[in-house]
């Protein structure tokens, strides 16, 4: 009501910026009923990202909390911010929202919301060098719901595990088909879990369906609790590839018995599109196939022509329904390039191409086999390498710029390459750390590479394309490596060597800057 009285209703994109707790889900909920559609701004982004998105999406109010608007204050000077309350908000008579509240009421209670309305804009990578906002209507985000309520038959008996950052859209399947049917959700707070604190957490709360991500969920059902202690029922995984080899330990474990699905959609398809209930055939392939779509939905693979592929046949899948989003926030052409017309739909449908390179089996099971653009998929998140490259043309010095992925499996990590001026006496004055810094003000720290090499220039073919293959193994840097002093150094230090499949560590290097 509130935000009804400050002018929010249809098409008024609001800013959520507020931490985990109960008063997101209030402020979630509130710009939703409102007849708005929310726009998740992390504190934790940086200033100039943050900025973006509120100028690119047209902010003009922005529901905070206290300490998130505190913390990017100078962000949000040009904006209406509406605080809410770190725990349930309670309006005594004589404050001054209540006045309001007693005035958009009426309105408030008579508002409705077309399918059509847009509901959410989230960002995600842009090959351009900024954002995109990926808009979607509250016809599809319902649908999804309901689709998901359907294949998994939450009720209220649910306790459901909600760890996403509502940065991601994974967090509304966390949270609202819970909420739409009674059932408890049990949030994680600010700090990330590790693995005994998920575990314990599981089995305390009694938690019945979880959504885990695949790299997460690998490393824990090493160290799962026992069978009898957990509560669950359903677990999903997503946000990259299902290696089948992990899918065989956990059916020859004691948590076999719980239901494992595997789980597919970008953001551009409103959550999740194509699911995987796992089975013993699943366990012998080198990746789990994504499944099928959700009711309603469709999945095809075109070739390169735009003719769909015949069983078995490599193209891109393009996927169609009443969940494809509407587009990218006012970017009609790019929107034109990746939203297309459905040859097979109604007249009006269409289909969105997804990068991903598929084939669909004979009995219309689709299988992925990676990605046909430069976009990548790194520990669950979406990223346009563009867009890296695009922040390091930026910064002062640098003439071109390349950022590819290196090392395999959970070792994957970015490294950038960079060539500055013709001359190598100017080309000294690249310093990769400076670089490093630079785009930590700029990008999400999921996107900073972890290693910047500085080279005389780029490697190119004949064709003008980046020989990749001629670029050098990537360099951290003159850093001093600093040798353990002390048994629990060297111990920690040879676990770090494993997880990130490198020996030329030191006990002062940055974990995360490391890969």
């Amino acid at each position: 009501a509130r935000l009804v009285a400050r002018g929010v209703g249809a098409e008024r994109r609001v800013g959520l910026c507020v931490a985990r707790g109960p008063a997101l889900v209030a402020a979630l909920l509130g710009i939703i009923r409102s007849g708005g559609a929310f726009v998740p701004l992390d504190p934790e982004y940086p200033p100039a990202r943050l900025a973006q998105m509120i100028d690119d999406a047209g902010i003009v109010q922005v529901v905070a909390d206290s300490a998130s608007a505190k913390q990017v204050d100078a962000v949000l000077a040009g904006c209406e911010v509406v605080e809410v309350g770190d725990a349930v908000l309670a309006i005594r008579p004589d404050d001054d929202a209540s006045a309001e509240t007693a005035t958009a009421a009426p309105h408030f209670l008579d508002a409705r919301l077309h399918p059509d309305q847009l509901a959410y804009v989230l960002y995600t990578s842009g090959s351009t060098g900024r954002p995109k906002g990926v808009g979607v209507s509250h016809g599809a985000l319902w649908t999804h719901l309901q689709d998901f309520l359907a294949t998994y038959g939450i009720d209220g008996t649910d306790t459901v595990l909600h760890s996403s950052t509502i940065n991601f859209d994974v967090a509304l399947h966390e949270t609202l088909p819970a909420l739409l049917r009674g059932a408890t959700v049990e949030m994680r707070g600010t700090q990330p879990w590790d693995l005994q604190s998920l575990s314990e957490r599981l089995v305390k709360r009694r938690v019945t369906f979880a959504r885990i991500p695949t790299a997460l969920w690998q490393q824990w059902q090493r160290h799962a609790p026992p069978r009898a202690q957990l509560a669950l029922r359903q677990v999903t995984v997503g946000g990259e590839a299902l290696p089948g080899d992990a899918l065989a330990r956990w059916r020859e474990g004691p948590l076999a018995d719980i239901r494992l699905d595997n789980l597919y959609g970008p953001t551009e398809t409103t959550v999740a599109a194509l699911y995987r209930r796992t089975g013993a055939d699943d366990a012998r392939q080198v990746t789990v196939p994504i499944g099928h779509p959700y009711p309603g939905r469709t999945a095809r693979v075109f070739d390169a022509f735009g003719d769909e592929a015949p069983v078995g046949g490599l193209g891109e899948l393009c996927i169609g329904g009443p969940t494809v989003a509407r587009g990218y926030q006012g970017r009609a052409a790019l929107t034109a390039e990746r939203f297309v017309p459905d040859p097979y739909g109604e007249p009006g449908a269409r289909v969105y191409r997804s990068g991903d390179l598929c084939r669909v089996r004979a009995d219309g099971t689709v299988e992925f086999l990676g990605r046909l653009d430069q976009q990548v998929k790194l520990r669950g998140q979406r990223i346009e390498l563009g867009e890296i490259e695009a922040a390091l043309r930026q910064c002062d010095g640098v003439r071109e710029a390349a950022v590819i992925v290196v090392g395999e499996a959970q070792k994957q990590r970015l490294a950038a390459y960079v060539a500055g001026p013709s001359d190598a006496a100017s080309l000294q004055t690249v310093d990769a750390q400076r670089l490093q810094r630079e785009l930590e003000q700029k990008l999400p720290g999921y996107m900073v590479p972890s290693s910047i090499t500085v080279l005389a220039r780029l490697p190119w073919m004949p064709n003008g394309k980046l020989d990749r293959a001629s670029l050098p193994a990537p360099q951290a840097g003159a850093i001093e490596r600093v040798a353990p002093s002390n048994e629990v150094e060297a111990a920690l230090l040879s676990i770090w060597a494993a997880v990130l499949g490198r020996d030329d560590l030191g006990v002062t290097d940055n974990f995360f800057e490391a890969g």
